[in-house]
């Protein structure tokens, strides 16, 4: 039997919310390998996270098929157009014995909110020089798309691949030398946040504490306007 001519069964509301089940399942175990150091288990989020929220035009997000969306837990630094360092708004520099680094905040951020699907999955996260822009959107579908999750693809996004190789956003540590050193990629931790963000919308009194958080200062959402 030709792949053309193979039926179909309509699954109802009540035959999906396994799927559901399954896939909050696989984020979750996701999410505790990275927090156990294995933090390319980012890419296996950003697959699980495109199976529940991506719409195309010939597919459904799982989450669309259950109901309405609900409001989303966000708590990334809203992007300011009028600051004039780069915007990475998901994550946070922590400085402590271990060095300094990009992280993922978790429920350890400045402020949160609840905003509505569209604004929360489309809002900008990573801006440099105003027109290099990454959307949670973005992350996860070229994490998942392009850098492994469910294809590798033989390029990459330019601005995704600066971010995570070419310390797009700028900044760097001094070692005790006296030395400068750029920091680490920022992808994968603003990846791990996203996960934690929708775990917070979908599980009901969901909270997860960071590794050494009593081991390290969070800095998060710098701002630096010019003078008008």
């Amino acid at each position: 039997m030709g792949e053309a001519s193979r039926r179909k069964r309509q699954l109802k509301a009540i035959e999906l919310s396994p799927h559901l089940n399954r896939q909050l399942a696989f984020l979750q175990r996701s999410v505790e390998s990275y927090d156990k150091a294995f933090e390319d288990e980012a890419i296996r989020m950003a697959t699980v996270i495109r199976v529940l929220l991506h719409v195309t035009k010939s597919s459904k997000a799982l989450l669309n098929q259950l109901g309405p969306l609900p409001d989303f837990w966000d708590g990334a630094v809203e992007f300011d157009p009028e600051n004039s360092v780069s915007h990475s708004g998901l994550v946070a520099l922590a400085q402590g014995t271990g060095g300094v680094g990009y992280i993922a905040p978790l429920d350890d951020v400045p402020s949160h909110r609840r905003t509505n699907f569209d604004q929360w999955w489309n809002a900008k996260v990573f801006v440099v020089q105003q027109d290099r822009v990454l959307s949670r959107r973005d992350l996860v579908l070229i994490a998942a798309d392009q850098d492994g999750g469910a294809h590798v693809d033989p390029s990459l996004d330019e601005f995704y691949y600066d971010l995570s190789k070419n310390n797009a956003l700028g900044w760097v540590a001094e070692t005790n030398s006296g030395a400068t050193v750029p920091l680490g990629s920022p992808i994968f931790p603003a990846i791990r946040q996203i996960a934690h963000e929708i775990l917070k919308s979908l599980i009901w009194g969901y909270t997860c504490e960071r590794r050494n958080a009593k081991d390290s200062v969070l800095m998060m959402g710098l701002s630096i306007k010019a003078n008008s």
